[in-house]
């Protein structure tokens, strides 16, 4: 019975954070509009386990080089971890140019 109530505990913050994040979201394509958002949405698919989601006025990382995105600019990454037991595990920061001096910023593993 202990354990149901700790469980029932994490749900409810999962949930919590679920709500924060899609709030957040939805700020920026307002702010970014319907195609740049399209390609954030892809960022955060392609980086498979996302969270931290924050707006910055700084970015954390490289700026990345070679960018296939059409509509948003300015993509940098900070990889901090690579490797793993099977060598191909990555996990870092994003952080994506929304408006001049501000950037969705999010960590990721994969």
């Amino acid at each position: 019975m202990e354990d149901d109530k700790y469980l029932d505990k994490w749900l409810e913050a999962e949930r919590k954070i679920a709500e924060k994040e899609k709030q957040l979201l939805q700020q920026i394509k307002f702010k970014v509009g319907e195609d740049s958002f399209k390609e954030i949405e892809e960022e955060l698919r392609e980086c498979e386990y996302t969270y931290n989601y924050k707006i910055v006025d700084k970015p954390i990382g490289k700026m990345r080089e070679f960018d296939e995105c059409e509509y948003i600019e300015g993509v940098y990454v900070n990889q901090t971890t690579n490797g793993g037991y099977t060598g191909d595990e990555f996990a870092g920061t994003h952080s994506i140019k929304i408006a001049d001096n501000e950037y969705f910023q999010f960590s990721y593993s994969i």
